[in-house]
C-alpha cells in the first residue's frame, strides 16, 4: 500500500485553524502507521511550525494559487480536505484527480461532488443533515473524532481530592485576550494553585501574558510538543478550555473542565459535552456575564466527587480511535 498518493488538504494560522491542523495531523500518523506516505498541504503561517515540524509538508496559499494545487494533487489515490474556506470549484476540481475525495465538514457548509466522503466527528451529530449530498459515504460521531496518536488509548486519570494544578488553553493563540481574565478569576478561587498556561509564541498578547506570572505559581508553556503538552494535561486537576479540538484530547485525557467558546462555531460544539453532563459551559468570551459564569464554574468542579464523575464519564465517551477508524473505511 505505500505507493497510494495521500494528499491532506488545510489551513490554520496565528488567529485560526489550530483544530484543523491537529486533526489532520491526527489522520497523517494513522496513514503513516499503515505503511503510507502521506503530504500535508497547509495554508499557514510559523503558528503551525511545531504541529508540523515531522511531516511531510508544503506551505502555499491553495485557496488562490488552485493551479499549483491541481499539479501536486493530480493522480492522488486519496485526497482528503479539511477547510472552512475552499470553494465549490476546488472541490469539484479535486474530485476529477483524485479516486477518493474526503472532506471534513461540521455543518454541511456546501454541495460536494456527488461520492464524496464526509466525515463529522462531533457528538451527537444527526447524519441526517446530509441528505442532500450526492452518494456520499457519511462517517459522523464521535467514534469518527481525530486526535493525535499519543492521546490515543490512554490510561485512566486518577483524580486529586484538592485542586493543585490548572491548565489554562484558548487555542494557539489569545486572540480575545481573554487568558489574563481566565487566570485572574482562576487564582481568587484557587490561590494556592499552580495555573499552566498553554500558548504560542506567535500569540499577539504574547507580552502579557508572560507578565501574569508575577501573580502567583503560574508557569507558562509555549509551543509546547505533543509530548509536552500530553503530560501537562495528565498533571493537571482540571483545564479551562475553548471549546474546540482541545476539549477532544482533554477528553481522551480524562480532564474534566470549563469550556468557553471563542468563535462563533465552537459553541455548537460545547453544548453538545455540556449536555451529556462533560464539560461544563462558562459561555461565550463576550457575554456580559462571562466572568460571572466562569466564576461560578470554578467553585463548582472543586468537588472532587463532580470531577471523579466527570473524568470517567469522559474516557467512557472517547478512546483516540477516530483517525484509524476513518483510515480504515478508505482503505
Amino acid at each position: 500500500m505505500s505507493d497510494k498518493k495521500i494528499i491532506i488538504i488545510t489551513e490554520a494560522g496565528q488567529n485560526y485553524g489550530f483544530g484543523h491542523i491537529v486533526r489532520c495531523k491526527a489522520l497523517y500518523d494513522v496513514f503513516e502507521s499503515f505503511g503510507l506516505l502521506p503530504t500535508i498541504i497547509i495554508k499557514g503561517d510559523s503558528a503551525v511550525e511545531s504541529i508540523i515540524a515531522n511531516t511531510r509538508h508544503i506551505m502555499f496559499d491553495w485557496h488562490s494559487d488552485i493551479l499549483q494545487l491541481i499539479q501536486i494533487c493530480n493522480d492522488t489515490d486519496i485526497c482528503v480536505v479539511d477547510s472552512y474556506h475552499a470553494s465549490i470549484d476546488i472541490y469539484y476540481h479535486l474530485s476529477v484527480i483524485s479516486k477518493k475525495l474526503v472532506v471534513f465538514d461540521d455543518y454541511n457548509r456546501l454541495e460536494y461532488p456527488p461520492q464524496t466522503y464526509i466525515i463529522n466527528g462531533l457528538l451527537n451529530v444527526d447524519s441526517g443533515i446530509y441528505q442532500n449530498q450526492q452518494k456520499a459515504t457519511v462517517l459522523a460521531g464521535i467514534e469518527y473524532q481525530c486526535v493525535r496518536s499519543i492521546f490515543w488509548n490512554l490510561p485512566e486519570k486518577k483524580i486529586q481530592k484538592k485542586i493543585h494544578k490548572v491548565m489554562i488553553t484558548v487555542g494557539a493563540n489569545d486572540i480575545r485576550n481573554i487568558i489574563p481574565i481566565i487566570t485572574k478569576n482562576t487564582l481568587n478561587v484557587y490561590q494556592e494553585a499552580e495555573i499552566h498556561i498553554v500558548v504560542s509564541s506567535t500569540s499577539g498578547n504574547i507580552e502579557l501574558i508572560q507578565s501574569l506570572k508575577k501573580l502567583g505559581n503560574i508557569l507558562i508553556h509555549i509551543n509546547p510538543n505533543e509530548q509536552e503538552l500530553l503530560e501537562i494535561m495528565q498533571e493537571c486537576d482540571f483545564a479551562i478550555s475553548a471549546s474546540g479540538q482541545t476539549l477532544c484530547e482533554l477528553a481522551c485525557c480524562g480532564i474534566p473542565g470549563i469550556s468557553i467558546s471563542v468563535i462563533d462555531n465552537q459553541l455548537e460544539h460545547a453544548k453538545s459535552w455540556d449536555a451529556l453532563e462533560c464539560f461544563d459551559i462558562a459561555g461565550v468570551w463576550d457575554e456580559v456575564d462571562f466572568e460571572k459564569r466562569l466564576i461560578q464554574r470554578l467553585e463548582k468542579i472543586e468537588d472532587y466527587e463532580y470531577r471523579l464523575y466527570h473524568s470517567r464519564k469522559l474516557q467512557s465517551i472517547i478512546t483516540g480511535n477516530g483517525a484509524k477508524k476513518i483510515v480504515e473505511s478508505l482503505l
